[in-house]
């Protein structure tokens, strides 16, 4: 059964709901899309349980809780500003009064910590989007991840692509294709929350098998939306993208799900 559209509605719900919040994540529509459907793909019948790890302000975990999946979020940025500025939002309580309301609960906790007996072998799903980036441990986060899984439990993992055709274009002028260096550097080790190390599609293919899961779908694909020709940097970006098209995985991001076999 295709159900984009029922995804599609659920998703501008969420966007709805979590205004304010949600507005510096537009850009992050599609990708939450192509996500959720996966997530669907894994749980048609909207049994068992999801959990979405670096929720941010719970924009996915709250569209799938609009389709009536059991939903919860783990997130650690948002509610400490001494931490990340980068990801704090202002006023949480409130943000905290739109999950309860609509049945969404989003956990304050390290996802690189060991989680609960509680929640240990509890997930059908685990979904990560633009998380594993960020972790300087990621043999540990999908260890974690692992543990959350019930068995035969599927992780979706979506991360930016490293060998993005635009990076290699930039790496041929003498351009890095690394997080801003001033960030990296004027940061350090315990301030600094982009990007640590991005993968290509067969790096990300390696860390989940390794991590014990079995390879049920890798994908390469465009996610960011490329409309306004004006802007420079963006008529780069589809420049690069449109002839791209016949280069394996060179597009913008990739996406594994994997499968916890006992």
């Amino acid at each position: 059964m295709d159900r984009s559209s029922e995804i599609k509605q659920a998703l501008l719900g969420a966007y709805k709901l979590l205004e304010p919040w949600s507005k510096p994540h537009l850009h992050e529509r599609n990708y939450y899309e192509k996500v959720m459907r996966y997530a669907v793909g894994c749980c048609p019948d909207r049994d068992g349980y999801i959990a979405d790890l670096g929720s941010g302000v719970g924009v996915l975990p709250l569209a799938l809780r609009l389709m009536g999946y059991k939903v919860d979020g783990f997130e650690k940025y948002v509610f400490s500003d001494a931490e990340s500025p980068m990801f704090k939002v202002a006023d949480v309580t409130s943000l905290k009064e739109v999950w309860n309301k609509n049945g969404l609960e989003v956990f304050d906790c390290d996802v690189l910590a060991v989680p609960g007996e509680n929640l240990k072998n509890k997930y059908n799903v685990v979904i990560n989007t633009a998380l594993i980036e960020h972790v300087k441990n990621p043999k540990l986060l999908l260890g974690n991840m692992r543990l959350l899984l019930k068995d035969g439990g599927h992780i979706i993992t979506m991360t930016p692509n490293l060998a993005v055709f635009y990076k290699r274009l930039r790496f041929l002028l003498g351009l890095s294709p690394h997080w801003n260096v001033a960030d990296f550097f004027n940061l350090g080790e315990l301030g600094f929350t982009g990007h640590w190390r991005e993968y290509t599609s067969k790096e990300l293919c390696w860390v989940h098998k390794q991590a014990g899961f079995e390879i049920i779908k890798a994908n390469n694909c465009d996610i960011f939306p490329l409309t306004d020709k004006k802007n420079l940097r963006n008529f780069i970006h589809l420049f690069a993208r449109y002839i791209s098209y016949p280069i394996a995985n060179s597009r913008e991001a990739n996406i594994v799900i994997g499968k916890k076999n006992g």
